[in-house]
C-alpha cells in the first residue's frame, strides 16, 4: 500500500504552495514512477490514491487496506520545548517469522492538522482552499534495524506562528525500495 503526501501545486496551478518542498515534490515523482500513484497533486495525505479524512485514523486505514494484523509495535511521543519538537520512536516485531529488510526505514514527520490558503494566480484565485495533514517536515530516515532497546530520536523545529496543538508527528515504517508503507502511528505534540 502506498501512503503519498503534498506537492509542489505551483507548477500545475500558476501559484506556488507555501507548504510544498521540493524533496516532497520528489518523493511523489518516485510515488508515480512505482505506477501505484496517479499523478502529482496531493493536496493531503493519500492512501492508495484516497483522500484520507482523519488524520487519527491514517494507523487504523494503513492496517485495513494491508488486510493483515500488525507485524510489528510501533509507538511514539512528542513533546514541544524551547523551539524543538522532539520524538521518541520505538519499533518491535511482534510476529517471530517476520524479518525486516535491509531496505525497511522510519520516517519521522510533523504535520499540520490544517491550514486555508488563497491563491493569489491561476483556477482558484481569490478563493480559500483549506488543506488538511499537511507535511511541514520529514526528519532523517531512521533505518529500522537500528531499531533496540532504547528509544530512537527524531527532532524537527517548531514552526513559527503555528499552534502546537494544531501539530501531529506521525512515523512510518516503509519499505524505501517500493515505498510501501508497513506500519503507521499518529501522536500529538505536548508541550513539555
Amino acid at each position: 500500500m502506498i501512503l503519498s503526501w503534498h506537492v509542489s501545486y505551483w507548477d500545475y496551478l500558476g501559484w506556488k504552495d507555501k507548504f510544498a518542498r521540493k524533496e516532497f515534490t520528489e518523493r511523489q515523482r518516485r510515488y508515480v514512477a512505482t505506477g501505484n500513484v496517479k499523478g502529482l497533486v496531493t493536496p493531503q495525505f493519500m492512501l492508495n490514491n484516497a483522500p484520507v479524512s482523519e488524520i487519527a485514523d491514517l494507523p487504523k486505514l494503513i492496517d485495513r487496506a494491508s488486510a493483515k494484523r500488525a507485524d510489528y509495535d510501533l509507538n511514539a511521543s512528542a513533546s514541544i520545548h524551547a523551539g524543538t519538537i522532539d520524538a521518541a520512536i520505538t519499533l518491535k516485531e511482534v510476529a517471530a517469522t517476520t524479518a525486516l529488510k535491509p531496505s525497511t526505514q522510519i520516517l519521522p514527520l510533523l504535520v499540520l492538522n490544517r491550514a486555508t490558503t488563497q491563491p493569489a494566480a491561476g483556477e482558484n484565485r481569490g478563493a480559500a482552499l483549506v488543506e488538511r495533514f499537511i507535511v511541514l517536515q520529514a526528519a532523517t530516515p531512521i533505518p529500522a534495524a537500528n531499531a533496540g532497546a532504547q528509544p530512537m530520536k527524531a527532532r524537527f523545529d517548531a514552526p513559527k506562528d503555528i499552534d502546537p496543538a494544531e501539530l501531529r508527528v506521525v512515523v512510518l515504517l516503509e519499505d524505501a525500495q517500493n515505498q510501501a508503507t508497513l506500519e503507521c502511528i499518529s501522536v500529538p505534540v505536548s508541550a513539555k
